[in-house]
């Protein structure tokens, strides 16, 4: 938190600085403000490329279609949900953004996938 307004204050600063005709050169101010690192805010957010489709599952819940992929090289299921059923995406390349999480199944946790975003490729 301290950082993140140490760094508003900064980029005011030097805002400041170029109005008044202090600061000559405007990208100095771009530059500074590349080189100070903003905190990620999504850490858990991952990407995977081009990776083949071993398996593709869609089945109706509460008014949902739950789609479960397995891929290539990955043990765990990556889950998403859809409000129609769609073509299966089995053996075909895709992109995918997901994030970790832990599913609860009578009191054992498993770990699978949450599909943010997913694109043939």
């Amino acid at each position: 938190m301290q950082f993140a307004y140490c760094c508003k204050s900064l980029c005011k600063l030097l805002r400041l600085l170029v109005a008044f005709n202090l600061l000559k050169e405007v990208f100095c101010f771009r530059i500074l403000h590349l080189q100070i690192k903003q905190p990620k805010k999504n850490e858990k957010l991952n990407q995977l490329d081009g990776v083949k489709v071993t398996s593709h599952v869609q089945r109706e819940s509460d008014g949902w279609v739950v789609n479960t992929l397995v891929l290539a090289g990955y043990d765990v299921p990556f889950k998403y949900r859809r409000k129609k059923q769609y073509k299966s995406l089995e053996g075909a390349p895709v992109n995918l953004t997901y994030y970790p999480e832990l599913e609860k199944v009578a009191g054992t946790d498993f770990e699978t996938m949450k599909v943010v975003r997913i694109r043939k490729s």
